[in-house]
């Protein structure tokens, strides 16, 4: 077991949930159902589309108080206007303030940054796993021994950890991020 601050999840809740129900709890929406499972989620949803701030503000009402959000800011900002002085920047990350301490990282492709909060109990800073699969990206399993590996390393540093898993195209990803949360023991 880990005393490093470590926050697995899957990019994405709705999907998986409707089509593994078992692996979740069974009552409450969605979202709530997914944070029985895993604790942190990579929503990019926000990449494809503006987010309404109540949108935000509900995601943060159905989950628990340790739950954490990653989310990808809209490709408005990052691609259209390439971060530069016509970005609207505050326009884009504004609603996420809803979130408030459960915003844990905001994703820029190809950048990611933490969100520091003044009630968060770790120092800003950390590591960002993403994992798609192998040989199939996003619908092969991660490989027990790459598991074993990633939990090992995860239990050798202090500093916070976000996993990801990526490859949601089938139940792999459900599977390999509670086999890292067993191999964690947590």
């Amino acid at each position: 077991m880990t005393s490093r601050p470590v926050s697995i999840g899957l990019a994405g809740w709705s999907e998986a949930v409707s089509r593994y129900r078992s692996a979740f709890p069974a009552d409450g929406s969605a979202l709530t159902r997914y944070a029985g499972t895993f604790d942190f989620v990579e929503v990019n949803v926000t990449f494809y589309r503006a987010v309404r701030e109540a949108t935000f503000a509900s995601w943060a009402e159905q989950t628990p108080a340790d739950f954490r959000f990653s989310v990808k800011l809209n490709r408005s900002v990052t691609h259209a206007a390439r971060l530069s002085g016509n970005a609207r920047l505050e326009e884009a990350l504004q609603p996420m303030g809803a979130l408030g301490h459960k915003l844990a990282a905001l994703r820029v492709t190809p950048v990611l940054t933490e969100i520091p909060h003044p009630n968060t109990p770790h120092a800003p800073g950390g590591d960002y796993v993403r994992l798609h699969g192998t040989p199939r990206r996003y619908r092969s399993s991660c490989p027990t021994d790459q598991l074993r590996a990633l939990a090992a390393w995860i239990t050798e540093s202090t500093s916070p950890a976000y996993v990801v898993f990526y490859n949601t195209a089938g139940p792999t990803g459900v599977a390999n991020g509670r086999e890292l949360q067993e191999l964690l023991g947590s």
